[in-house]
Parts: C-alpha cells; sequence; structure tokens
C-alpha cells in the first residue's frame, strides 16, 4: 500500500473514533442536562404547591400511593398477610423493593430518597443507554431525551416506581437485540419480568426478532423453525427471559402457598378481568372522570401502538400493544403510568417531531410545560395520575 493510502485507511479509524466519542459526549451531557432540569421543574412544581424547601421534603411530597408500598417492602420484606382493607403487597414485583432496599443500605438514606435516587439514576442510565437506537440522530434524541426526563410521564420516573427500571430493562433488551445478542436481551427480559408482569411480553419480541431476521437473510417460511431451533443463542437467551417472573412465583408459592398471588391481590384495588374492549368501553362510559381520562389514555396509547406496527416496526408495536392490552383487560386505572412507560412511544414521537427544526422546538416547549402540569397533578393528589 502507498504511504498516502496507508495514512488515510490509519486515519479513517481515528476519526470515527473521535466522531463516536463526540456522539457520547453529547449523549451523556444531554441526559444528565435534561435530568436534572426535570427534577428542578418538579422542585418547582413542589414548592408551587405549598410544600416545604429541602431535599428530604421534596422526596417525600413525591413518594405516595404505589412508592409507600415499594418502600415498606424495602424496609420490611413481603407481609404474607393482606392488611385491613384486603389489600397485599404480593401485587408489587420484587425488582424495585430488591434495589431500593440495597440502596437503602449503602446510602443510609430514607426510603423516599433513596427512591427518587434510584428512579433517577435508572431513568437517566436509560437515556444514555437508548443512543444506538436513534441511528446518530442528534436532534430526535435531544426530543426523546426532553419528552422522557422532563414530560408529562417524567414524574413517574423519580417517585419510587418501577417504571423507571422498566423503562431502563426495556431499552437494554431493545438494544441488544438490534445487535442480535440474544443472551444479553434475555438477561435484560428477567430483569423487566421481575418488575413487572407485562415485561414478560419482550419474549415474544425476541422470537419475533429472530422470525425477521431470518427471513431477511433469505430463509423461507418453512425453514424458519428449524432455523430458530438451531440457533443456541437465541434458546439460550428465551430460556433466561422469564426467570425473573418464575423465581417471584416461586417465592409466592413458598410464602403465600400460590404462586399468582401477585394477580390475585389486585382485586382489592377493584381490578377484575373481563376482555380489554368491554373495560374500555366501561371506563368511557363511566360517570367517574378518573376512568374517562383513564380510558382516553389508553386509547391513544393503543393508537400509538397501532401507528409502530403501520410503520413496520413490527417488534416495537407488539411490544406496546401487548403492553397496554394485558393491564386493560383488569381496569383502566393507571394507564397513563403504563403508557409513560413505554420507550417506543418516546423514540417514535421524538423521530416524528424532529423532522423540521421548529416541530422539535414546539414538541420539546409542549412536553416541559406538560410535564409541569403532570407534576402539579401528582402533587396535589390528582387520582388519574396515579
Amino acid at each position: 500500500m502507498p504511504p498516502a493510502e496507508a495514512g488515510s485507511a490509519a486515519a479513517a479509524p481515528a476519526a470515527a473514533s473521535r466522531g463516536d466519542a463526540r456522539d457520547w459526549r453529547f449523549v451523556v451531557a444531554s441526559a444528565i442536562g435534561m435530568l436534572l432540569f426535570g427534577l428542578l421543574l418538579r422542585y418547582v412544581a413542589h414548592l408551587h404547591t405549598g410544600g416545604q424547601p429541602g431535599l428530604a421534603a421534596y422526596a417525600v411530597a413525591l413518594c405516595r400511593w404505589d412508592c409507600l408500598w415499594y418502600v415498606d417492602i424495602a424496609t420490611g420484606g413481603y407481609d404474607p398477610h393482606p392488611n385491613n382493607e384486603g389489600q397485599a403487597a404480593w401485587a408489587f414485583f420484587p425488582m424495585l423493593p430488591l434495589l431500593l432496599g440495597l440502596a437503602q443500605r449503602l446510602s443510609g438514606l430514607t426510603g423516599p430518597l433513596a427512591g427518587m435516587g434510584l428512579g433517577a439514576f435508572a431513568i437517566g442510565a436509560a437515556a444514555v443507554a437508548s443512543w444506538p437506537l436513534f441511528a446518530g440522530d442528534r436532534r430526535a434524541y435531544l426530543v426523546a431525551t426532553v419528552l422522557l426526563l422532563a414530560g408529562p410521564g417524567a414524574v413517574y420516573f423519580t417517585t419510587g416506581y418501577s417504571e423507571s427500571l422498566f423503562v431502563l430493562f426495556t431499552v437494554l433488551a431493545f438494544v441488544a437485540l438490534q445487535r442480535s445478542d440474544y443472551a444479553a436481551a434475555g438477561l435484560a427480559t428477567a430483569c423487566l419480568s421481575a418488575t413487572r408482569l407485562v415485561g414478560i411480553v419482550m419474549v415474544i419480541v425476541i422470537v419475533l426478532h429472530a422470525v425477521l431476521a431470518a427471513r431477511r437473510a433469505g430463509c423461507r417460511w418453512r425453514d424458519v423453525p428449524a432455523a430458530l431451533l438451531g440457533d443456541g443463542r437465541l434458546f439460550f437467551g428465551v430460556a433466561l427471559a422469564p426467570l425473573g417472573l418464575f423465581a417471584y412465583m416461586a417465592f409466592l408459592y413458598l410464602t403465600v402457598g400460590d404462586a399468582l398471588a401477585f394477580m390475585r391481590a389486585q382485586e382489592a384495588w377493584g381490578r377484575y378481568l373481563d376482555w380489554p374492549w368491554l373495560q374500555l368501553w366501561e371506563g368511557l362510559t363511566s360517570s367517574f372522570l378518573a376512568y374517562v381520562i383513564w380510558s382516553i389514555s389508553a386509547v391513544v396509547g393503543l393508537l400509538l401502538a397501532a401507528l409502530l406496527l403501520a410503520r413496520r416496526r413490527t417488534t416495537e408495536g407488539l411490544f406496546c400493544g401487548l403492553g397496554l392490552v394485558i393491564p386493560l383487560s383488569s381496569g383502566v386505572i393507571s394507564m397513563p403510568r403504563f403508557i409513560a412507560g413505554q420507550f417506543p412511544f418516546y423514540l417514535l414521537l421524538a423521530q416524528a417531531a424532529s423532522r423540521r427544526g421548529w416541530h422539535a422546538i414546539l414538541a420539546g416547549l409542549t412536553g416541559v410545560a406538560l410535564g409541569y402540569l403532570s407534576a402539579l397533578g401528582w402533587l396535589s393528589d390528582v387520582s388519574y395520575l396515579t
């Protein structure tokens, strides 16, 4: 090779490396900056609603509803008996209380402070880890980061809820699938299925990804089953994926004698199994405003999932669609929170809004405004945000 060509070949990897380094500096700076901005935004809402100054008071104000259950489990473990209202801790999956208890012991912080810190770390890590999903599109990434960390759903991510962990493990699973790393995707899914029941949907997504990858590689439909069964990496990943759920079921069987106690416990919160469309119709026609808002939120989420499918983003659309239909089959309660935890929606909206610069600015400003309003509602005990 002539000296000039050799120098050019050597310079190309170096330039690519510098470009990658600049990208990651941008990603980390954007994530940290928006995470702090979102926390500050909600702190202003805390003061606006009459909250006391200070980080401890702020964390206590954010920790309400399910957060109190998670803190109680992290501190004292799962109570084998329901409370006086028939509500049992079994409804809450173990990944968050395990990590929250560990964070409390290592830091010495109170439950609400540890929950806020753990949530902030998890959602910040999710924002950084998601960069490969944006294919180098900085503008889309920035819009997604604003929506994720300071938008209307951001209030759920630093309040001691499991949504921040759910987003993190979702992102890690999809990033692993982008590389067809089925072992890493299976490990992320095991954590996902230990965080919330609907995390088990990622098992189907892993298999579907493998099917689509085989088809793209030219495999005929009749040969796909044999190709999948012969892929040891896929088999290992799928075997790993449900271990989080299975471990929790085994724990419940050994402690309360019912492996499905997490499902039966839902009845104490007014949840009961029925066809999702019947639950949706009942909510839409309810005389209670909260049920109507929850139902409208469910419709919006299902439309976004359908849009993902229409754009041939099959694995993302399936994950989000089933991730909403499954909880919808037990009622419309908490649908805004379930929608907030679906990372592919942020990716979809950010990519749509970033086609023009002014669209991106408008999306960011709208997201921040809605983020502040949702924080005001949360801190004012608005029921439809639970």
